[in-house]
């Protein structure tokens, strides 16, 4: 008598089948929880009822966490929570306030790595602030460079200004 092979067997391939399944099943859920800003749904910033800015959930939650961190940086609030698990709220007034300070305490640092770990969350309060107010701040000389990068890193943002000066 000839031995079967284990695979031929029904149960054992019921049981394979069962288990690709379960991984399919499981490599979905995986997807579903880390994939944010991919498929999943992000944060929503408004002006009104316009959409100014809409960062994926990861982008939303690390520009947040820094903006925390900047904010006992720099002895002040930013004006921006997030409030909903897909909105993020923005005080015009405070964010330019906290921008303007953000922007001279980076002006007086000679902290290169500072200067490094918070120039992107300050390029995007900046084009957030320009977004809410409508005009780019003033920024002093030696930070030219976060200015300019603050009018590429959010081009949504620079079309919604289109042209636009210092205050």
């Amino acid at each position: 008598m000839g031995q079967r092979r284990p695979g031929a067997d029904p149960p054992f391939r019921a049981a394979v089948n069962t288990a690709i399944q379960d991984l399919r099943a499981s490599e979905s859920r995986y997807l579903d929880r880390h994939q944010d800003g991919v498929n999943g749904m992000g944060y929503i910033v408004t002006k009104g009822d316009e959409v100014i800015w809409s960062p994926s959930q990861e982008v939303g939650r690390l520009f947040s966490e820094q903006i925390q961190a900047l904010e006992r940086v720099v002895g002040m609030p930013s004006g921006v929570s997030i409030d909903t698990a897909d909105s993020m709220e923005v005080d015009p007034w405070l964010l330019t306030q906290f921008t303007g300070a953000a922007l001279d305490y980076l002006a007086k640092t000679k902290n290169t790595r500072l200067m490094a770990m918070a120039s992107g969350c300050v390029e995007i309060a900046i084009a957030l602030n320009a977004a809410m107010t409508g005009c780019w701040p003033e920024v002093p000389q030696p930070l030219d460079g976060l200015l300019a990068r603050s009018r590429k890193v959010m081009g949504a943002i620079e079309d919604y200004l289109l042209v636009c000066g210092p205050c």
